[in-house]
């Protein structure tokens, strides 16, 4: 995340890629507080923020 409203803060992230069969495994994990939305509002936009990046990583990666 680069910038824009994002209704969390003290957000920090970690990414790890490890190899499984013929593709990989993508473990993304992240901590977080909600910001003026509720806890289920806010990781369901952090979720929503996860799924568009690995589609996009999927994407790039002809998957």
């Amino acid at each position: 995340m680069l910038g824009g409203p994002v209704p969390v803060r003290n957000y920090s992230s970690t990414i790890a890629v490890t190899p499984k069969g013929a593709g990989a495994l993508v473990t993304w994990r992240a901590t977080f507080e909600a910001d003026a939305v509720s806890d289920a509002e806010a990781v369901a936009f952090i979720a929503g923020v996860y799924e568009r990046g690995l589609a996009g990583i999927a994407k790039e990666a002809g998957r």
